[in-house]
């Protein structure tokens, strides 16, 4: 779910990533921007 600030809260842990979008109707979009925030741990 996304906020209506268009962000998302992913509760996750790995060493990649990838993120998959899936919309109600087709329509054409870009993402023009990306902002992702984590922490760190090297248990």
């Amino acid at each position: 779910m996304v906020n209506p600030g268009g962000q998302a809260y992913l509760p996750c842990y790995g060493k990649e990533f990838k993120l998959k979008i899936k919309l109600n109707n087709y329509e054409a979009f870009n993402i023009y921007k990306i902002k992702i925030h984590g922490d760190i741990n090297d248990n």
